[in-house]
């Protein structure tokens, strides 16, 4: 490290000795030597090196060769950084996570990368995350770097590192006041990156979760001029565009998981007559054609039984509200969760010898769902529903 850190050093030297270092950190024993005698800084060094030494750009091999010594020491840190002795080493108060912290935004997309995914790597605790956001404000730079010009492998590592800590229960709230919803929003079109898709979808699920002031946030106008037809848009509208047009599985899943969650945080406060949850829940159904429709996709998916039965719930909220009723039978209309529903509400009768072969824990998610059927279906009778479909269920 000390030698390839050199200024006069010339490349060629310069690619022996990092590709050296990058091969002996592959080894845990390395990596353990690395840490404990806190040398990390100088890995960091050889890295913020190599954006400086000078290299023949013409060479188009010596350009690949940079580019693949920065991929191979990034991984080696990303290595070091995944052990529990590098947090016991290098606390968030470290001159080193600083270093890191001003990565976030730097102008070498590497160096982004390598602080996203070691201050990630950091973040495995509620009170770590909450310090990270609460004291550090990292938060703050990385939503200023979904809002930019940043690549797709460096939007990825931001969103990770979001994803982490927003896990934290008390972090939501500080991400969602920090323009979170809005930050995320503008990547549910970046198609080129399906995985920059995926994230940042994920994260709207997650900083939804029992947050009745992200939940406003997600439901908020795209416009504040009463004139404007964005007026009548919301940050769900853009993510309801995405799920029509995605193939991804996961994606539609991420999404149809919001609407859920949205669903789980609403209803019981507005049993309770909360007029803010109240008034949230007639924007979801008032503003948002085909709002069931991802909550349908958890349903008919077929990799995930707890996400199916999570979608069964969610479908039975909705069918207790007025308005949300409507949003049930449309889905019903328009998905094959009908016939999904008929089957489950028969499932009592089904054949002996194939009940016996299931695990208690299958048995259990089957009635977990058909007590969540039945829940749906008195949620269509109590609200007048008198549709044929209504009908053909409950001759069923």
């Amino acid at each position: 490290m000390e030698l390839a850190i050199d200024e006069n050093l010339e490349f060629a030297h310069f690619s022996s000795l990092a590709t050296a270092l990058a091969a002996y950190l592959e080894k845990e024993r390395f990596q353990n030597v690395c840490v404990s005698n806190k040398m990390v800084e100088g890995v960091l060094d050889v890295l913020r090196r190599s954006f400086s030494v000078e290299v023949d750009r013409s060479s188009a091999e010596d350009v690949k060769a940079l580019a693949q010594i920065q991929l191979k020491i990034n991984a080696a840190l990303a290595e070091v950084s995944a052990s529990p002795l590098f947090a016991q080493t290098y606390p968030l108060d470290s001159s080193l996570s600083q270093t890191l912290k001003s990565w976030v935004v730097a102008t070498e997309d590497q160096l982004q990368i390598c602080a996203c995914v070691m201050l990630g790597n950091l973040a495995r605790s509620d009170e770590v995350c909450q310090v990270m956001v609460r004291d550090l404000r990292i938060h703050e730079e990385l939503v200023s770097v979904l809002k930019g010009d940043a690549r797709g492998a460096v939007l990825h590592s931001s969103l990770g590192f979001l994803k982490n800590l927003a896990i934290a229960g008390d972090n939501r709230t500080t991400l969602g006041e920090a323009g979170i919803i809005s930050a995320v929003s503008r990547l549910w079109a970046y198609e080129s990156v399906p995985q920059v898709q995926f994230s940042a979808a994920s994260i709207a699920r997650q900083v939804v979760i029992s947050s009745v002031g992200n939940i406003s946030h997600l439901l908020a106008p795209l416009s504040q001029d009463p004139d404007s037809p964005a007026h009548k848009r919301t940050y769900l509208s853009l993510l309801l565009s995405l799920f029509e047009k995605t193939d991804s599985t996961p994606i539609k899943t991420e999404i149809g998981r919001t609407v859920a969650s949205i669903c789980r945080t609403l209803s019981p406060k507005a049993r309770d007559g909360d007029e803010k949850a109240t008034n949230l829940l007639d924007r979801l159904f008032t503003l948002h054609d085909g709002v069931a429709l991802p909550v349908g996709a958890m349903i008919t998916q077929t990799q995930w039984p707890v996400v199916r039965s999570e979608g069964w719930f969610a479908l039975a909220l909705m069918a207790t509200n007025q308005r949300g009723c409507s949003a049930v039978v449309d889905c019903l209309h328009k998905s094959e969760v009908t016939e999904l529903l008929k089957m489950i509400l028969g499932a009592g009768t089904s054949d002996q010898d194939q009940a016996d072969e299931k695990s208690e824990t299958d048995k259990s998610q089957e009635t977990k769902d058909r007590d969540n059927a039945f829940v749906l279906v008195q949620g269509l009778l109590k609200n007048e529903v008198s549709s044929l479909l209504s009908q053909r269920l409950i001759i069923h």
